[in-house]
């Protein structure tokens, strides 16, 4: 009987250590849990607060797209001097930068123009924001304008995310045509981007990660 007792206890108390350790990993998991919860809300916090902060301007590309026939006997560059029968026309302009180059392709079929598309459309939304750019480079020498909180890297990144942003706009408004029948058909679009400067010396502000950038390099070149 004292053997029963002693091995009933034993099992009592194994289950007691087993609750006990089930618990403390709960609350351990619960506690990590509301750690992560508060980290990631006290990130949103500080990226609402920057952006509370942020001097913020945008600049808008307007597009145009235009599929027609080339005139007839067109033929494409190469020497395999295939008949021209679809054209895609691409420009884009801006009320600072005004307008960009025209782009035109001619193609022997629609489905090349659908696979070309890309690079077309990126080309003209790239020359619309080259103009911005220019623009925005004579405000900087008259002292006025974006630039002067703007870094070279910040402006760089509005430009490409503007020109990334409009082609994949107006790659949205494009028509393929049918490859039986090709007809004039125009689209336009336009596509506005934002881009924010925070002070110069708020911690998240480029200058200073840079700066930290640069520390940790000085301090550890392998990291």
């Amino acid at each position: 009987r004292l053997d029963q007792e002693r091995r009933e206890r034993e099992e009592r108390e194994r289950r007691e250590e087993l609750a006990r350790r089930e618990r403390e990993r709960l609350e351990r998991e619960a506690a990590e849990q509301r750690a992560r919860e508060e980290a990631a809300a006290a990130r949103i916090q500080a990226r609402r607060d920057a952006e509370n902060e942020m001097s913020k301007f945008a600049v808008r590309l307007e597009g145009s797209l235009e599929v027609s026939m080339p005139p007839a006997g067109t033929l494409l560059p190469g020497p395999m001097r295939e008949e021209a029968n679809v054209r895609l026309t691409a420009r884009t302009s801006s009320l600072m930068g005004g307008d960009g180059q025209v782009c035109e392709q001619d193609f022997h079929l629609p489905a090349d123009m659908a696979s070309a598309a890309p690079s077309v459309v990126a080309s003209a939304a790239r020359s619309g924001m080259d103009n911005v750019a220019s623009a925005l480079q004579l405000q900087k020498m008259g002292g006025q304008g974006p630039l002067m909180l703007m870094e070279p890297p910040e402006m760089d990144n509005w430009m490409r995310c503007a020109v990334v942003r409009a082609t994949l706009k107006g790659l949205a408004a494009l028509d393929v045509p049918n490859a039986a029948s090709v007809s004039r058909v125009a689209r336009t679009f336009d596509c506005r981007t934002e881009s924010g400067v925070l002070p110069a010396d708020h911690p998240l502000s480029y200058q200073q990660v840079f700066a930290q950038m640069l520390d940790r390099i000085v301090e550890d070149p392998s990291s």
